[in-house]
C-alpha cells in the first residue's frame, strides 16, 4: 500500500524538453531530447535474477505477501490520467505478448517455482494479451498461484474474464474504488464506472470467496471532499459481504501529479503539499480538507464497523489460511493495517479473536518452494568481464533500513527494475562493464554495511533510486555516498527522479538524472564514460542522449 502510488523506474517515460528550467537553488537544468517509450517489450530480455542474491529475497515477503514468489512486469504505461498518481507514464499501453509473459513464467516454473505477481498497474486493460496468458497457462497445465497487488481495472472486467482468472490460478488482486463519489471521480479523472464495478464485486465475492482473496483501495482526504462524500465511499464498502482485504489510505499529493494542481486550487498550501510524500498511508496529512480529529476519527471508525467486523473476520480468516502461510498472513495484515505486527497471536489480539475462535482452520503448508528452484538460479555463473572494465554499483534505496522501517510493513520486493537495468547493461556492453545490485535493508541494512559494500566493489559509477516517500532517506545516503567516494559520479533514476528532477537535482550529490526508462539511456551514457576514461562526460555530451538532466551548478 505504502509504495502504491509510485511505480518502477521501467514505466516511466520522459518529459519533452524544457528552456529555463531550474532548481529550486536556481541551478539551470539541462535536459536531454525526449525518450520514447519502449513499444516492443518483446524485445527485452527476461531479466536475469541470478545478479541479485536470489536467496535473500526469495526468504522476504513482496508486495504479493508471500514467500518465493517470482516477481513479473508484463505491460507498461498507463492511458488512464488519475490526478492522483504520477505524470511520468507512458499515456500508451505496451505490452509484452501472451506468449512472451508465459515463456518467462514456465521458465521459472519449470524449476520449480508456483508462484508469480505481476506488478503492473492495469494488466486486464487488453483483455486479448490477459486472456491469451491465462488460456496458455491453463492449456498447457500450469498449477500456480497468481497475484495482482497493484490492482486490476474493476468497471471493464467481465464475468467470463473473471472466471479465466480464477481457472488458471488468480489467488489474490485488488481493485481500486479510491471514491464512491461521482464528483470526485470526475474531478480526480478516474472515471470509474460504479455500478458496473459493484457489479462485478459481487460476482467475485459471491462464486469465488474462497478461491480468490479480493483487496479493494480506497482513499479518503481528497482535496474539496465532503463529509457526505466520503461516506458514500463507506457504504459502499459496507455494503460488500466480504472483502478480504479492504485497504483505506489518506491521500497522498505526490509531486510531478495533477493532483497538486487541483489541491492547489482547492486552498492546499504549496508547503503542505511537499511535506505530503513523507507522511505513511494511514497518517494524516496537512493536506486535509477537514481537521485531522476528524479523520482519525472516522478511520476508527471504519476499522470498526468494517475491518473488524467479527462475521467478516470468522468468514475470511479460515480462507486467507488456507492460502496463505502464517507468517505471510500476519504480512498480509501488515501492509493494511497501522500496528506493528510481529506473530498471528498479535493479529488475533488486535482483532479481538483467539484461536478457539478458529478451532479446526489450520494454515497451508502448500507452496513451498523447493532448494533446488533457489540454487538453480543462485549456482548460475557471473556474467564474464574484462579485469579493466567499468564497474557500476545500482542502489536500490526505496526501502528504509529496519530498525527505521517503524510500524508500516516495508515491501521487500526483488529490485525489478534495476534488474531489468543491469541485464540490458551485460547484453548490450558484454564483458565491458561490471555490475552489482543492492538493495537497502536486504544487501545491506546500515551505513556501515554500505560503506563496506562500496569499499569491496569500488564502483566507477553508481546509480541510485528511490520512491518519493523514501527521497530523505535517498538523499542522506547520497551524501554518505560523496563522503566515502567524493570522484564517483552518482547517477539518480527511478519514480522520484522521474517525477521530481527539478527537487531531486538541487541535491549536489546527484551528477546527473536519468527520466523514464533506463535500459538504453543507461547504456548510451555507460558508453560515453567507457569512451571518457571512465569519467563522467561533460554536460554538452550527456544532454545528447535522450531522457537524462544534468544540473548546471557554478
Amino acid at each position: 500500500m505504502t509504495q502504491r502510488a509510485a511505480r518502477l523506474s521501467s514505466l516511466m517515460v520522459s518529459p519533452a524538453p524544457s528552456e529555463g528550467l531550474r532548481t529550486s537553488r536556481g541551478a539551470r537544468l539541462r535536459l536531454g531530447p525526449a525518450r520514447a517509450a519502449i513499444n516492443d517489450l518483446d524485445s527485452l530480455p527476461f531479466v536475469d535474477r541470478s545478479l541479485i542474491d536470489i536467496r535473500k529475497y526469495v526468504k522476504s515477503i513482496g508486495e504479493a505477501m508471500a514467500h518465493g514468489v517470482v516477481p513479473m512486469l508484463a505491460t507498461r504505461g498507463c492511458p488512464y490520467a488519475c490526478t492522483y498518481c504520477h505524470r511520468i507514464m507512458s499515456k500508451k499501453l505496451h505490452y509484452r505478448s501472451p506468449q512472451n509473459i508465459f515463456d518467462e513464467v514456465r521458465y521459472y516454473y519449470d524449476l520449480g517455482f508456483q508462484r508469480f505477481s505481476f506488478v503492473d498497474d492495469i494488466f486486464n486493460l487488453r483483455r486479448d494479451v490477459s486472456e491469451g496468458f491465462y488460456e496458455l497457462v491453463i492449456r498447457n497445465g500450469l498449477e500456480l498461484q497468481i497475484f495482482f497487488p497493484n490492482g486490476l481495472r474493476g468497471d471493464i472486467l467481465t464475468k467470463d474474464h473473471i472466471d479465466l482468472m480464477a481457472e488458471a490460478g488468480v489467488v489474490n488482486f485488488a481493485l481500486a474504488l479510491e471514491t464512491a463519489s461521482p464528483r470526485l471521480q470526475k474531478a480526480i479523472k478516474k472515471n470509474m464506472n460504479l455500478d458496473r464495478l459493484r457489479e462485478n464485486i459481487e460476482y467475485i465475492v459471491e462464486k469465488y470467496f474462497k478461491t480468490m482473496m479480493l483487496d479493494l483501495f480506497i482513499m479518503m482526504g481528497f482535496p474539496s471532499e465532503t463529509e457526505e462524500e466520503l461516506e458514500l465511499t463507506f457504504e459502499f464498502v459496507k455494503g460488500i459481504r466480504w472483502l478480504h482485504f479492504p485497504g483505506l489510505s489518506m491521500v497522498q499529493i505526490y509531486p510531478g501529479s495533477d493532483m497538486v494542481d487541483f489541491a492547489l486550487e482547492n486552498g492546499v498550501s504549496r508547503e503542505a503539499i511537499e511535506r505530503a510524500p513523507t507522511v505513511e498511508h494511514h497518517e494524516a496529512p496537512e493536506t486535509l480538507p477537514w481537521s485531522k480529529e476528524f479523520a482519525r476519527e472516522k478511520q476508527v471508525e471504519f476499522f470498526v464497523d468494517y475491518f473488524f467486523n467479527r462475521e467478516r473476520l470468522l468468514s475470511v480468516l479460515p480462507i486467507q489460511m488456507k492460502h496463505l502461510r502464517e507468517d505471510e498472513l500476519v504480512q498480509k495484515y501488515n501492509s493494511v493495517l497501522p500496528y506493528d505486527i510481529r506473530s498471528f497471536d498479535a493479529l488475533l489480539e488486535i482483532l479481538q479473536l483467539t484461536r478457539e475462535d478458529l478451532a479446526g482452520v489450520e494454515f497451508t503448508q502448500g507452496w513451498q518452494l523447493p532448494e533446488s528452484a533457489i540454487e538453480a538460479i543462485a549456482s548460475r555463473p557471473a556474467p564474464p568481464t574484462q579485469p579493466d572494465g567499468l564497474r557500476i554499483l545500482l542502489l536500490d534505496l526505496s526501502t528504509r533500513f529496519r530498525a527505521d522501517q517503524g510500524a508500516v510493513y516495508a515491501v521487500l520486493e526483488q529490485p525489478l527494475g534495476m534488474l531489468y537495468l543491469l541485464t540490458m547493461i551485460n547484453e548490450k556492453m558484454g564483458g565491458r562493464v561490471a555490475g552489482r545490485i543492492a538493495k537497502s535493508a536486504v544487501d545491506f541494512d546500515s551505513f556501515a554495511e554500505l560503506e563496506a559494500l562500496v569499499a569491496e566493489f569500488r564502483p566507477d559509477v553508481i546509480g541510485a533510486r528511490t520512491l518519493s516517500c523514501y527521497k530523505g532517506f535517498y538523499h542522506e545516503v547520497l551524501g554518505r555516498l560523496k563522503s566515502w567516494c567524493p570522484d564517483v559520479p552518482i547517477i539518480g533514476g527511478g519514480p522520484y527522479m522521474s517525477s521530481d528532477y527539478a527537487w531531486a537535482l538541487d541535491d549536489p550529490n546527484v551528477d546527473v538524472g536519468v527520466i523514464g526508462e533506463g535500459e538504453y539511456a543507461l547504456v548510451e551514457l555507460l558508453e560515453l564514460m567507457l569512451q571518457n576514461d571512465k569519467k563522467l562526460p561533460r554536460t554538452e555530451d550527456l544532454v545528447t542522449i535522450a531522457g537524462v538532466v544534468v544540473a548546471e551548478r557554478s
